[in-house]
């Protein structure tokens, strides 16, 4: 048996989650094939088939691919995607709506929605790479250990809220990055996901 290539599996399953998100419904498997450039549709079958086994796809009648019911039903949102958040230093914040997309309020919820894109490299313990786009519900408080944008003197950064007695802690999930303590922190929005860019 060939040797199953988990790098093609990724971006066969993140496209065709993506896919999902915006079209509510599924991809072809020739859509599969000439969007990753792959040889031949017997390839698509075997990953799919990979994917079924390994519980992160399900299979429907005529061995068709699942999709959530929640994204074939769902009332679109327009959601801003407002510039970008650096996941290390913060930067001076500017709002910049580059577009207006529309999200499923069934998967990503109601609520003042925006998204950003995120800079640098201190969540990726979070699931948070440089250049995800960040789906972010608008809000001025958060849980300890929600992920929340956080402003600090004017300027934004996206960091693990710890509110301790005395402090706040907004920490990194990268531990060559150091912890931001502060006395008080102004809180712009939590994170909800995280979307990865397709590689």
């Amino acid at each position: 048996m060939k040797k199953i290539n988990e790098e093609v599996l990724e971006m066969i399953l993140e496209y065709i989650k993506r896919y999902q998100k915006e079209n509510g419904r599924s991809p072809s498997y020739r859509d599969i094939q000439r969007k990753l450039s792959l040889s031949s549709l017997s390839i698509v079958h075997r990953y799919i088939n990979e994917l079924k086994a390994r519980r992160l796809l399900e299979g429907e009648e005529g061995k068709s691919i699942y999709i959530d019911p929640r994204l074939t039903h769902s009332t679109p949102v327009s959601v801003p995607l407002v510039g970008c958040v650096p996941c290390g230093g913060p930067i001076l914040a500017i709002e910049n709506i580059e577009g207006t997309f529309a999200l499923p309020e069934e998967i990503f919820g109601s609520g003042e929605l925006f998204m950003l894109r995120a800079q640098g490299k201190s969540m990726i313990g979070a699931g948070v790479d440089d250049g995800d786009i960040l789906v972010i519900r608008k809000q001025d408080f958060a849980e300890s250990g929600d992920i929340v944008v956080a402003i600090i003197d004017e300027e934004v950064t996206l960091k693990r809220f710890l509110p301790q007695k005395d402090h706040i802690i907004l920490r990194p999930e990268n531990p060559t990055f150091k912890d931001i303590i502060l006395k008080e922190v102004r809180i712009l929005g939590v994170l909800l996901r995280s979307i990865h860019k397709h590689k």
